[in-house]
């Protein structure tokens, strides 16, 4: 029997501009072996064996799609395997919304952040203490 492995990336994974995709197809009488993603022809190939592509991310649109690896020998059994993957090439948004940019506050500050994105994780604030002239000086800046 034939054998098809996608090596990498792994299932689910979230992929942005270019990936490697990593592919093992086996069989003492290979004779094709295709990578496809979603139902668009990728690479062919006879050769057994790991075989490596890059792919650029920017030419798939954001969403979720399938890798899909077709390993066929001569005496035509067929081996598969497929693996879905999250593209997301669009940086999320985000703003510290109050205070305002080089506003001068004092005391329990509220702070008012913003941040979107279709696969949002979490979001970040770092706030940097010094002192000018003798007064305190804030700095805050927000991670995404």
């Amino acid at each position: 029997m034939p054998v098809a492995f996608i090596l990498s990336p792994k299932y689910g994974s979230f992929l942005s501009k270019d990936v490697n995709i990593t592919l093992y197809a086996y069989d003492d009488n290979l004779d094709t072996a295709r990578l496809k993603v979603d139902e668009t022809l990728l690479a062919l190939w006879s050769q057994a064996g790991t075989q490596t592509f890059t792919l650029s991310i920017l030419t798939v649109g954001d969403g979720v799609h399938k890798f899909t690896l077709e390993v066929l020998v001569k005496a035509g059994n067929r081996a598969e395997s497929t693996i879905s993957v999250i593209v997301d090439n669009t940086p999320p948004t985000a703003e510290i919304q109050q205070p305002r940019d080089g506003s001068f506050v004092s005391g329990l500050v509220l702070v008012e952040l913003r941040a979107e994105d279709e696969y949002f994780d979490y979001m970040e604030l770092t706030v940097k203490v010094s002192r000018i002239n003798g007064r305190r000086n804030i700095k805050y800046s927000m991670e995404h």
